[in-house]
């Protein structure tokens, strides 16, 4: 069986998906996929289809972090920066302040 999560950010990334999926509000998944599209980690086309194509919230943070996570660590890192700067107390609760990723300075 191959470990799809092999990157740490990867790996801490995917602990953290299901909270996210749960309980990440709508206009925190509208702003982190402009965000991911200015960065270029995203397409217009994807985030289009991920806040049009998908109906509920949770579908919608599920497909979020699904297509960001196919896109590999360096993809990883920028989605929990951009978290980070904007839903600062859900990155709290997700603990993304802490372990590999209070290191800001590594995603750029």
């Amino acid at each position: 069986m191959i470990d799809l999560f092999s990157h740490p950010v990867e790996k801490e990334l995917s602990k953290v998906l299901d909270q996210f999926v749960k309980k990440a509000p709508k206009e925190t998944l509208t702003q982190l996929s402009q965000a991911l599209v200015a960065d270029g980690v995203l397409k217009s086309s994807e985030k289009e289809n991920i806040l049009e194509k998908n109906h509920t919230r949770m579908n919608r943070a599920s497909c979020l972090a699904d297509t960001v996570m196919d896109k590999g660590p360096g993809a990883c890192k920028k989605m929990i920066h951009h978290l980070q700067a904007i839903d600062v107390p859900l990155s709290t609760k997700l603990g993304l302040f802490s372990g590999p990723f209070a290191q800001q300075g590594e995603f750029y």
